[in-house]
């Protein structure tokens, strides 16, 4: 049983919402759920019974929060007493959409000395700003005044609708093609929401109807059911295949671009430049 899980149980514990354990733990909604519903599948119980008003715990929630406290207190004790200098941990803020990508290669990155927080596209810079985390995998654009940064990948964007859409007979797809579109967008949380925006905006499209989610599941659904179209990115083994629905490229100059993140001017310490050159070994295109 991983100790940041009993840290974000505990959280959802105190602010009785997934809402509240997000904002306080920096850590997207989905995260703090995929957290807690592994914590329930590992304990092979139900921890928290949900409502609209928020959550409250089960019968054995409220067993694992009389331990869970302790454990935690404990476990950060230990890791104080033993860490040396030459030792510390480093904090990597990350994304969902690239931790969702890369997982695997960030999952092993985890046991070498490196916490992962999950944060949003502008919580990810300002982590790094405010000294939350030394470094961050996030997404371009980025303030050049305030990081260093190094480009990791540049994903396309596409236009998800149904298959019996108007827009499927279409190899690719523009903005005006979209005109009279009702079209679904990731978040204000997302850069790609303000460049998208940006770029209606000089091209006097703003006019059209948009609705906005953050979550991805939610989107290909309505994208079938409706209408609608969406814009995003299509992430390897992601739930977009169990859905009625086609990809169409937008060509636009608008693209997901995935970057490592520093202060401006910082050196680098031994295990901070390892992190580094792991990263960029394994996640550069």
């Amino acid at each position: 049983m991983e100790i940041r899980k009993l840290e974000c149980f505990l959280k959802v514990c105190e602010t009785g919402s997934i809402s509240g354990a997000s904002e306080q733990l920096y850590i997207s909604q989905q995260g703090i759920s995929r957290i807690i519903s592994s914590l329930e599948k590992e304990l092979g119980t139900v921890l928290f019974i949900r409502s609209r008003q928020g959550v409250s715990l089960t019968a054995d929630g409220l067993i694992l929060k009389k331990y869970a406290s302790s454990i935690c207190r404990s476990s950060n004790a230990l890791f104080r007493e033993l860490a040396s200098p030459h030792e510390q941990q480093i904090t990597l803020a990350v994304t969902p959409g690239i931790l969702f990508m890369y997982w695997d290669f960030l999952h092993e990155l985890e046991k070498d000395s490196v916490k992962l927080t999950e944060l949003y596209d502008y919580q990810c810079d300002n982590a790094v700003k405010t000294g939350l985390a030394q470094m961050s995998i996030g997404v371009a654009p980025v303030n050049e005044k305030l990081f260093d940064s190094m480009p990791l990948a540049r994903h396309p964007l596409y236009v998800i609708c149904r298959e019996e859409h108007p827009l499927a007979s279409k190899a690719a797809l523009t903005f005006e093609d979209l005109a009279d579109v009702h079209l679904i967008i990731h978040g204000r949380r997302y850069k790609g929401n303000r460049e998208i925006m940006k770029t209606l905006k000089q091209k006097k499209l703003d006019d059209i109807r948009i609705s906005e989610t953050d979550n991805a599941v939610n989107m290909y659904k309505r994208c079938q059911d409706t209408d609608c179209a969406a814009i995003t990115v299509l992430f390897p083994n992601s739930s977009f295949s169990r859905f009625h629905c086609i990809a169409i490229p937008l060509e636009e100059e608008l693209f997901w671009e995935p970057c490592l993140i520093y202060p401006k001017g910082k050196t680098l310490t031994e295990k901070e430049t390892g992190v580094k050159k792991e990263i960029l070994e394994n996640m550069r295109i």
